[in-house]
């Protein structure tokens, strides 16, 4: 087949002989407008036509003798001219002169026919046989040029780095890739000229029919397809066919890119497979833990009223304890007993410490501490604090020094006042000497609480340890009356559920000082200034008092405790009775009430009695609940709220005040 390049009209369209050009099985592939004119057809009709249709019937052998005499020589000249009688359209002889001369060899060899009219013989052979000479120096440049760049494209298509195989219109190899002979095991094994069904007998229907729609001018792709091999194993391949056009921009045939995509698919597989048993395996484990989440919130709300029973029905014997202690010492004066009743005091206290530290630990472990924050006067933090605290701190002959005003902050008041009371208790439990300092400053960020003191002081490589639970410096033999160890470690959670910053100085031997940073607030609550403790003195007025408490023990002690110290104190065990009580006739100054009484809330009995009474009789709510504060009291007006154990002294103090009032 002729290259398109080379424009054989332009070449021999000016000849003044007639060319006809060949093939190698006798067919005219050109014919110049010379030979047609000579012959008696129309432009383009000899294309295609057998060499045969243009001479005479007997002069057949004759040409192909002498075509046959043109191939045989080696070196391609062109033959002598032969005399034929030669057969025009219209069927008219015609004597010709011919010569012929051949280029390439085998299926690809072109014959070249120069046909002159015998009476024009002698004028044209000379410049013809010049033409000729030329024309085949071209097509022999460009046949080395084509082979060069076929087999550039081969060398391209044999080096790419995937599987590539180009293929003719009947699916035969013209070129491979080596990575196509390595996929498919093909190193050994030549198969260019091959038929690609004969390679790959067992290729699926499907992909027939795409390589069909592909020569058909259709490029197909495939991301990931399966393709079950002779011996049962299945690959997996992304495969692409591309069309490909030859000189004359005709389909020659496809290309087949091919990627083997075996063990990413595997991979895949193995990884759902995967996923499916760990989404098996987690629903599975979800489960459990869903049943162990159920039971373990069932053993949380055991442990919540364990917890809640501990904290009253240990609380109740503990003040009655305490409160009859304090009736004893207000029943003598001989100094042997007051002594051996300052000391069980002592005792008592440090047990409703160590009961305080362990119900609040344990709460606060189990996240059940709800902080409620609200505006309020931090000295009347300060003061209940000190309260408690002054008497401890006398009896060890140290120094308290307040040094508090009136500044408003914002958080939770009765947390705030546990962490104030930890640390103003650990500075007295480790101080012998000197003093402790409470001071609240005013600061850009808020107001600073410190408490100081001038104890043992905490070494360095302690200062992070001792806010560990049950971690506690200088008590190695475990002395009970300095607590468990519980104490900072509640402050530190305390500080950390409130968001308050804690900072440590300490120096050994001199002494510490502990202060958090508490955010300012703006306005306390009304009912603040009524909440605050009043300071009264210790006598005491023949008032009468009301004590609500259904434990026995509680409620006889305090009534004791009142009576000896000149209040006119009656008791009721419930609600139903106390305002039973109310309704003979009894006209209560002050009512003492624990918050948690058979079938009824104390506050109910507060409310219930002020109703029937019509006034706003001062009421104290006792509770073993340390979550509580004055906050939670913000809608009952006068109403103080006191934690058991009530330190007896304190609880004269109050009612004495409240009945003044």
């Amino acid at each position: 087949m002729l290259p398109h390049e080379i424009n054989l009209d332009a070449v021999l369209g000016a000849s003044m002989d007639a060319v006809v050009i060949i093939d190698a099985c006798g067919r005219i592939i050109f014919a110049n407008g010379k030979a047609e004119r000579l012959f008696g057809y129309a432009p383009g009709s000899l294309d295609g036509l057998p060499v045969d249709q243009l001479v005479s019937e007997r002069a057949r052998d004759v040409l192909a003798q002498i075509r046959s005499q043109a191939c045989s020589f080696d070196i391609a000249e062109p033959s002598e001219y032969k005399r034929i009688q030669g057969l025009r359209y219209d069927g008219s002889d015609l004597p010709v002169d011919v010569s012929m001369s051949f280029s390439g060899r085998g299926h690809g060899m072109f014959v070249f026919c120069t046909i002159r009219a015998a009476s024009e013989f002698q004028k044209s052979d000379k410049r013809m046989q010049i033409g000729l000479r030329r024309l085949q120096r071209r097509l022999e440049e460009h046949e080395a040029a084509l082979e060069k760049s076929e087999e550039q494209l081969r060398l391209f298509v044999r080096h790419m780095p995937a599987g590539v195989a180009m293929l003719d219109k009947e699916m035969r190899y013209l070129a491979v890739s080596d990575r196509w002979l390595e996929d498919y095991d093909l190193a050994k094994r030549n198969i260019i000229g091959l038929c690609h069904y004969d390679v790959f007998p067992e290729i699926p229907e499907r992909w027939k029919q795409a390589h069909q729609r592909c020569l058909a001018g259709e490029p197909q792709k495939c991301e990931e397809d399966s393709f079950v091999r002779l011996d049962g194993k299945v690959e997996w391949v992304r495969w692409e066919l591309l069309p490909w056009r030859n000189r004359k921009d005709e389909i020659g045939g496809i290309m087949l890119l091919f990627e083997i995509i075996t063990q990413r698919k595997q991979a895949e597989i193995a990884l759902h497979d995967a996923r499916v048993e760990l989404e098996q395996l987690v629903a599975a484990r979800t489960e459990e833990l869903n049943k162990a989440r159920v039971e373990a919130e069932a053993a949380n709300q055991l442990k919540t009223r364990i917890l809640a029973a501990i904290g009253h029905d240990l609380r109740q014997p503990l003040q009655a304890a305490l409160t009859y202690l304090c009736v004893l010492c207000r029943g003598t004066k001989e100094a042997a007993l007051l002594d051996v009743c300052g000391k069980e005091r002592l005792a008592l206290e440090s047990m409703g410490g160590i009961l305080d530290s362990m119900l609040d630990f344990a709460s606060l472990q189990e996240g059940r501490i709800v902080p409620h924050p609200a505006d309020f006067r931090i000295s009347d933090a300060v003061n209940r604090v000190l309260a408690s605290s002054l008497t401890i701190a006398a009896q060890k002959g140290l120094t308290v020094v307040a040094d508090v005003d009136n500044s408003v902050v914002h958080t939770d008041p009765a947390l705030l006042g546990r962490i104030l009371e930890n640390l103003m208790a650990n500075a007295i439990r480790y101080t012998d000497k000197g003093g402790v300092t409470l001071k609240a400053t005013r600061q850009a960020e808020g107001v600073s609480i410190s408490i100081s003191d001038t104890g043992i002081g905490i070494p360095t490589s302690a200062q992070h340890a001792i806010f560990e639970p049950y971690v506690q410096i200088g008590n190695h033999s475990r002395d009970r009356s300095k607590g468990l160890g519980l104490g900072l470690s509640i402050v530190k959670q305390l500080t950390t559920l409130l968001n308050l910053p804690l900072n440590l100085r300490s120096t050994e031997g001199e002494g510490s000082t502990f202060e958090i940073l508490v955010p300012s607030g703006t306005t306390p609550s009304p009912n603040d200034a009524e909440a605050r403790a009043p300071q009264a003195s210790m006598s005491a007025s023949p008032y009468p008092v009301l004590v609500v408490d259904d434990d026995q023990w509680v409620r006889e002690s305090l009534v004791t405790l009142l009576n000896l110290s000149g209040f006119g104190a009656i008791g009721a065990s419930n609600g139903e009775e106390a305002l039973a009580l109310v309704g003979t006739g009894q006209n209560p100054r002050v009512i003492i009430t624990d918050l948690c009484l058979p079938g009824c809330c104390g506050l109910d009995v507060i409310t219930g009695i002020r109703a029937q009474l019509g006034r706003q009789v001062p009421a104290v709510l006792m509770t073993g609940d340390k979550s509580m504060s004055q906050a939670n009291l913000a809608e009952i007006p006068v109403c103080h709220l006191v934690h058991k154990p009530v330190d007896a002294d304190r609880l004269i103090e109050l009612t004495t005040a409240l009945c003044k009032g």
